[in-house]
């Protein structure tokens, strides 16, 4: 049995024990069981709302890319680069005969946009000047960046259409598309190996015109749908064209780094995770950003004075947080989030779940009329309950609002959470408590 499943067991019996036969209902905070015990609904404990930012996120092997620009009129500039590797062709034989036409990169909507898609964007493709190796580390992280040439093999600029599966073509310089089919060409009666032509064309990178566009967009990383294509032609009785694919290799290898220009923004541009930064310092609010890792720590500096409660038991914890009003675009969906015990040194320690092993998800209520009573919770009972049980509280605990690491590893999603300063917005924690007399 439950720890939740004791203290309801517990509050019927004292219910059939204590209730008059007709009782009179009265609001939460009154006598409701009488004559010896009473629910009370507790919602004045303080809190301090602040945002820690992650020294890094991984996210590469997300199996997306994501490439673009978004001007936030809060933090800066953010910008999105997409790094991989192509492979070897497999099974192709180039006649003697056959003749170098175009080379292209074939990119694929995957359905994920943030940002204004209605504003013209543009892409250029740079090849890499060094390999992507993993090193001391699993993972690439959204602060990873390898060398890259600066001159541009080639570019686009195009109205993108994220929620299509369409396939756009890149077209690449020439000269580059005539140097690989050579290669290929000198290379396909040897046994070859993916590392040795790895060596010689390391991989490409998507980089977006910082100056245009105003969304980030992500493409599919699969080997139909990212790839490099070169078209040949042979002279027969008439002209045959051909297809060449390079597609994309070592998915785990591909990642996306995710910056911000901090310049312009005095709060943020020094951050450091071991340092949050109170919300009063934002403008009264705290920050949710995927990409790059951002989240909104709650600390309770009251809350350990709940040990001090005689003969009470915790039916109920409900952590209450609001968007801040006219800053966000969209209210992410409540599977995104996750919530988490967090150290002193603001790492995400532990993911909060059920007695069953699920994660505690928010609910969100939308207040279509006036937005006021929009607002996502959290039930953390367990939490507290399990908190509660040794009759100590370390004030130096806290817990944190995230996107999940799925989320935060393939998106740059954010929301903005109201402070304490606004008495609309600002977050609440709600205790429905038992009091009992047990004389």
């Amino acid at each position: 049995m439950t720890i939740r499943s004791i203290i309801y067991s517990l509050l019927i019996f004292l219910i059939a024990f204590s209730c008059k036969d007709d009782p009179d209902p009265l609001p939460f905070g009154k006598e409701i069981l009488e004559p010896s015990s009473r629910l009370v609904l507790v919602d004045t404990l303080s809190l301090d709302v602040s945002t820690v930012v992650l020294d890094s996120v991984q996210t590469s092997g997300q199996n997306l890319s994501l490439a673009g620009v978004y001007n936030d009129s809060r933090l800066g500039k953010i910008v999105a680069k997409s790094y991989f590797q192509v492979g070897f062709p497999a099974r192709y034989t180039i006649d003697d005969e056959e003749y170098f036409d175009s080379i292209s990169l074939i990119i694929t909507y995957s359905g994920y946009s943030y940002g204004d898609t209605s504003q013209m964007q543009n892409l250029t493709v740079r090849r890499l000047s060094e390999k992507l190796k993993i090193k001391d580390q699993n993972s690439f992280y959204n602060t990873t960046s390898f060398d890259y040439e600066q001159n541009s093999l080639g570019e686009l600029s195009f109205y993108a259409r994220p929620s299509t599966e369409e396939k756009i073509a890149i077209p690449l310089d020439k000269t580059f598309g005539q140097e690989v089919f050579d290669y290929i060409n000198q290379s396909q009666d040897d046994e070859f190996k993916d590392d040795e032509f790895n060596d010689f064309f390391k991989g490409l990178v998507l980089v977006p015109d910082e100056m245009n566009g105003n969304s980030i967009i992500g493409y599919v990383v699969q080997d139909t749908s990212l790839l490099v294509k070169i078209y040949t032609h042979t002279v027969e009785t008439e002209q045959v064209t051909h297809e060449i694919i390079l597609p994309v290799k070592n998915t785990n290898l591909q990642f996306n780094q995710i910056s911000c220009d901090w310049s312009n923004n005095i709060v943020f541009e020094n951050h450091s995770q071991r340092n949050d930064i109170p919300a009063s310092e934002t403008d009264n609010i705290s920050f949710i950003n995927a990409g790059l890792g951002m989240f909104t720590k709650l600390t309770f500096p009251t809350l350990p004075t709940l040990v001090e409660f005689e003969n009470s038991v915790l039916i109920q914890a409900l952590l209450y947080f609001k968007p801040a009003f006219g800053a966000n675009m969209d209210l992410p969906e409540v599977t995104n989030f996750s919530i988490y015990k967090t150290g002193k040194n603001n790492t995400l320690d532990a993911m909060l779940v059920y007695n069953d092993g699920s994660a505690v998800r928010p609910k969100l209520n939308i207040d279509e009329l006036y937005n006021e009573e929009t607002w996502y919770s959290f039930d953390i009972t367990d939490f507290l309950i399990s908190e509660l049980s040794d009759r100590y509280i370390d004030p130096g605990n806290a817990l944190s609002i995230s996107f999940s690491s799925i989320v935060a590893s393939n998106s740059v999603d954010q929301l903005l959470v109201g402070g304490t300063a606004n008495k609309f917005t600002e977050p609440k924690l709600e205790l429905l408590f038992l009091f009992y007399d047990l004389e």
